[in-house]
Protein backbone atom coordinates (compact mmCIF):
# COMPACT_ATOMS: atom_id res chain seq x y z
CA UNK A 1 0.00 0.00 0.00
CA UNK A 2 2.83 2.56 1.23
CA UNK A 3 4.78 1.64 -2.47
CA UNK A 4 1.61 2.87 -4.05
CA UNK A 5 1.53 6.37 -2.27
CA UNK A 6 5.38 6.66 -2.76
CA UNK A 7 4.38 5.98 -6.41
CA UNK A 8 1.87 8.19 -6.44
CA UNK A 9 3.76 10.89 -5.20
CA UNK A 10 6.69 10.39 -7.54
CA UNK A 11 4.46 10.55 -10.56
CA UNK A 12 2.92 13.80 -9.47
CA UNK A 13 6.32 15.28 -8.91
CA UNK A 14 7.62 13.96 -12.18
CA UNK A 15 7.48 16.62 -14.84
CA UNK A 16 7.08 13.75 -17.63
CA UNK A 17 4.10 12.09 -15.83
CA UNK A 18 1.10 12.41 -18.18
CA UNK A 19 -0.30 15.76 -17.21
CA UNK A 20 -4.15 14.64 -17.94
CA UNK A 21 -4.08 11.99 -15.98
CA UNK A 22 -2.75 14.09 -13.04
CA UNK A 23 -5.85 16.68 -13.62
CA UNK A 24 -8.08 13.77 -14.04
CA UNK A 25 -7.28 12.64 -10.63
CA UNK A 26 -7.46 16.32 -9.06
CA UNK A 27 -10.54 17.11 -10.97
CA UNK A 28 -12.25 13.65 -9.61
CA UNK A 29 -11.07 14.27 -5.84
CA UNK A 30 -12.57 17.64 -6.39
CA UNK A 31 -15.87 16.07 -7.65
CA UNK A 32 -15.89 14.25 -4.86
CA UNK A 33 -16.00 17.09 -2.05
CA UNK A 34 -18.05 19.77 -4.11
CA UNK A 35 -21.20 19.71 -2.87
CA UNK A 36 -22.82 20.17 -6.54
CA UNK A 37 -22.82 16.71 -8.00
CA UNK A 38 -24.60 15.25 -11.00
CA UNK A 39 -26.70 13.29 -8.87
CA UNK A 40 -26.73 14.80 -5.33
CA UNK A 41 -26.00 13.12 -2.16
CA UNK A 42 -28.91 13.34 -0.83
CA UNK A 43 -30.47 10.89 -3.18
CA UNK A 44 -29.63 7.88 -0.63
CA UNK A 45 -27.36 5.20 -3.05
CA UNK A 46 -27.52 6.71 -6.69
CA UNK A 47 -25.74 10.27 -4.74
CA UNK A 48 -22.86 7.96 -3.52
CA UNK A 49 -23.04 5.82 -6.55
CA UNK A 50 -22.02 8.35 -9.06
CA UNK A 51 -18.97 9.89 -6.57
CA UNK A 52 -17.70 6.73 -6.56
CA UNK A 53 -17.74 5.70 -10.07
CA UNK A 54 -16.42 8.68 -11.03
CA UNK A 55 -13.30 8.38 -8.23
CA UNK A 56 -12.94 4.81 -9.54
CA UNK A 57 -12.49 5.54 -13.07
CA UNK A 58 -9.94 7.98 -12.20
CA UNK A 59 -7.85 5.39 -9.63
CA UNK A 60 -7.92 3.10 -12.50
CA UNK A 61 -6.21 5.89 -14.86
CA UNK A 62 -4.05 6.70 -11.73
CA UNK A 63 -3.09 3.16 -11.14
CA UNK A 64 -2.01 2.28 -14.61
CA UNK A 65 0.03 5.29 -14.91
CA UNK A 66 2.43 4.74 -11.57
CA UNK A 67 3.46 1.51 -12.72
CA UNK A 68 6.59 2.23 -13.72
CA UNK A 69 7.25 4.36 -10.42
CA UNK A 70 6.30 1.55 -8.03
CA UNK A 71 9.76 -0.35 -6.53
CA UNK A 72 11.83 3.17 -6.59
CA UNK A 73 12.64 5.13 -9.71
CA UNK A 74 11.32 7.14 -12.58
CA UNK A 75 10.67 5.73 -15.64
CA UNK A 76 13.38 5.11 -18.11
CA UNK A 77 14.18 8.36 -20.45
CA UNK A 78 13.38 7.11 -24.11
CA UNK A 79 16.12 5.93 -25.92
CA UNK A 80 17.75 7.43 -28.38
CA UNK A 81 17.00 5.85 -32.08
CA UNK A 82 19.70 4.41 -33.71
CA UNK A 83 21.86 5.86 -36.23
CA UNK A 84 20.42 6.01 -39.99
CA UNK A 85 22.52 3.01 -41.88
CA UNK A 86 24.64 5.18 -44.65
CA UNK A 87 22.79 4.88 -47.52
CA UNK A 88 24.37 2.14 -50.10
CA UNK A 89 22.59 3.01 -53.37
CA UNK A 90 20.20 5.80 -53.94
CA UNK A 91 17.57 5.85 -56.45
CA UNK A 92 17.59 8.52 -58.92
CA UNK A 93 14.84 10.93 -58.98
CA UNK A 94 12.32 11.12 -61.83
CA UNK A 95 13.66 14.54 -62.89
CA UNK A 96 17.33 12.80 -63.46
CA UNK A 97 15.76 9.85 -65.17
CA UNK A 98 13.98 11.50 -67.99
CA UNK A 99 17.20 14.50 -67.61
CA UNK A 100 19.14 11.05 -69.09
CA UNK A 101 17.16 10.85 -72.02
CA UNK A 102 14.73 7.76 -70.27
CA UNK A 103 12.31 5.82 -71.40
CA UNK A 104 14.72 4.77 -74.29
CA UNK A 105 13.31 4.79 -77.59
CA UNK A 106 11.59 1.69 -78.05
CA UNK A 107 10.67 1.04 -73.91
CA UNK A 108 7.67 2.30 -72.44
CA UNK A 109 9.71 3.62 -69.44
CA UNK A 110 11.78 1.74 -67.07
CA UNK A 111 8.95 0.03 -65.08
CA UNK A 112 7.19 -2.09 -68.01
CA UNK A 113 10.20 -3.24 -70.20
CA UNK A 114 10.79 -3.10 -73.71
CA UNK A 115 8.15 -3.43 -76.41
CA UNK A 116 7.85 -6.69 -78.68
CA UNK A 117 6.36 -6.99 -81.87
CA UNK A 118 3.70 -9.65 -81.72
CA UNK A 119 1.81 -10.03 -85.17
CA UNK A 120 2.86 -6.83 -86.44
CA UNK A 121 1.31 -4.56 -83.53
CA UNK A 122 3.67 -3.36 -80.29
CA UNK A 123 2.70 -4.88 -76.55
Amino acid sequence: MFDRLFATFRFFMDPRGSLSVKLLFLGALAYLFWPLDLVPDLVPVLGWLDDLGVVGIASAFLLSSIQPYRKGGSPKAPEEPPPLLPKQRQRPTVTEVWSKGYPAKGTWGHFRGPMVQVDGREK
